[in-house]
């Protein structure tokens, strides 16, 4: 039977390394993608996750058990992304999507969504997905952040808002300007 996240983090503070082990394989995809998403460079996404794992190690005694353990990561993925973009000097995410559409494991999504489609009908699909991401490259970071953690990583607004300490209101607010200059950038690579 599989542990629940809560008796992981606690085994984790009696030095159970077995323990870390076992939560790092469930939430390493996760953080992976979180901080990929919000770095947009493979490289830079495997230092943040580490730099998370860490922090989830170090932190673990002091876990309150307020919040579950997802959101926790999702809020120390989104800092450790943002403080090492911060540290290179970085201050536009996505800067340089290139890596993100060579990466092994983004083709390896984007063809698992394709499927059987016929040979067009992919390179379409993919076109298609490249120029997203380049203009999301071009979204502001705040918009960014909002539009990965709810469109691409799946969660609700109300943990959006939790992971980011903010309303709901925000994170809701930000996700309508993100959408409109998303329409807004998208028209204008289409000219």
């Amino acid at each position: 039977m599989s542990k629940s996240d809560e008796e992981l983090i606690r085994r984790i503070v009696n030095q159970d390394h077995s323990a870390y082990e076992e939560l790092v394989s469930r939430y390493e995809t996760l953080v992976y993608n979180t901080c990929l998403g919000l770095t947009g460079d493979a490289v830079l996404a495997q230092d943040a996750a580490q730099e998370v794992f860490f922090q989830l190690y170090r932190s673990a005694p002091s876990f309150r058990f307020e919040c579950r353990v997802p959101t926790w990561l999702y809020r120390i993925s989104v800092n450790k992304s943002l403080n090492l973009l911060r540290r290179q000097r970085i201050y536009r995410l996505f800067r340089s999507l290139s890596a993100v559409s060579s990466d092994e494991r983004m083709d390896d999504a984007i063809d698992s969504k394709i499927g059987t489609k016929q040979p067009e009908e992919a390179w379409e699909i993919k076109e298609k997905q490249n120029l997203l991401l380049k203009a999301i490259a071009d979204l502001t970071p705040e918009q960014r952040i909002v539009l990965v953690l709810h469109k691409l990583e799946g969660l609700t607004s109300q943990e959006v808002a939790e992971i980011l300490d903010t309303s709901k209101a925000v994170v809701e607010g930000r996700i309508h300007r993100a959408k409109r200059s998303l329409q807004k950038i998208l028209l204008s690579q289409i000219k």
